[in-house]
């Protein structure tokens, strides 16, 4: 449940992380230690991890966290749903980008561990499931 996200969030604020670098559509870069790329709003349920992110948009959503401002991050935009740029805190949009760390990070997809690297490119696939709504 919600207990279970937000006490591994304060868990990882408690630790160092690396840094990482994303290059987002060639348009600039942004640093932090704690980045989320989303494909709908909400992470875990309830929680609304990025503000424009959805299955029907064109983009892929970015939340990038600098160090000292997972806590804010974690208080403001996952428990009081504020979701403002400030800071610390980066919101995006983009179609494609890069990412690049000073040394490996675990990644997941979708809640899974999928693979560990220095390195990853970003974005849409070219081919994308058809949705069907009522």
């Amino acid at each position: 449940g919600k207990g279970a996200y937000l006490w591994s969030g304060l868990r990882a604020a408690m630790h160092s992380h690396p840094q990482l670098h994303a290059d987002l559509n060639g348009g600039g870069r942004l640093d932090g230690q704690w980045l989320v790329i989303a494909r709908s709003a909400h992470y875990g349920g309830a929680f609304k991890v990025h503000p424009t992110a959805g299955l029907l948009q064109a983009q892929l959503g970015l939340v990038m966290v600098r160090r000292h401002w997972l806590l804010p991050f974690l208080v403001g935009h996952l428990g009081l749903n504020f979701h403002r740029e400030r800071g610390g805190v980066a919101l995006r949009e983009f179609s494609h980008g890069r990412l690049e760390c000073d040394q490996p990070v675990p990644v997941q997809l979708d809640g899974d561990y999928f693979t560990t690297g220095t390195a990853f490119e970003l974005g849409l696939a070219p081919k994308t499931v058809q949705l069907c709504f009522p």
